[in-house]
């Protein structure tokens, strides 16, 4: 029994709300498929919506135009959902080494102008127009968590992925990436 509340300690918290403590996950995890609606809206999953609610305190998240990368040449869109801490986070410690270079200026328009700040207070969040261009988004997506934050992938594009990794050989990655 021990053994098993160590290991879940390290993504659930204690938190004090309505005169009472209670235990919350803080870590964004599982892959949920959703379908965006008309109005270009998709629905948080709950136990997200609690994350961001009772760990971060917040109904805001950012979203991100942002690309993963597999190989020299295969990149792959997705949008990548953050809450506010994690945001500053992220722009602290990259702006000045990523958006200055020349390298980075050229994305830094794209990045700046689509990035989105909306959910309401059903929990959904609504993609602009931009961030569904850019992240190639149609009506199935899959939503996927990533410990402090989430991505919303085109469900093709999810699924293209997941076999070109299933192909890879994980020892040689990790031997290639000085993982091991």
């Amino acid at each position: 029994m021990q053994e098993s509340l160590d290991k879940k300690e390290k993504c659930v918290i204690l938190v004090y709300s309505e005169m009472k403590w209670e235990i919350v996950e803080k870590d964004f995890i599982g892959t949920y498929p959703q379908v965006m609606d008309s109005k270009n809206r998709i629905v948080l999953p709950s136990k997200y919506r609690e994350i961001l609610n009772k760990f971060y305190k917040t109904n805001k998240v950012y979203l991100v135009p942002s690309l993963y990368r597999i190989s020299e040449q295969e990149n792959f869109p997705y949008i990548r959902v953050l809450p506010p801490q994690i945001w500053q986070k992220l722009t602290d410690s990259t702006f000045k080494q990523y958006f200055l270079s020349e390298q980075g200026k050229s994305f830094s328009r794209l990045f700046w102008e689509s990035i989105s700040e909306v959910m309401d207070k059903v929990g959904r969040i609504v993609l602009n127009q931009r961030l569904i261009k850019f992240g190639c988004i149609e009506k199935n997506i899959v939503i996927a968590g990533m410990k402090e934050w989430f991505q919303i992938w085109d469900k093709n594009i999810f699924d293209n992925i997941n076999v070109k990794l299933a192909s890879i050989d994980l020892d040689e990655f990790m031997a290639k990436e000085k993982l091991n």
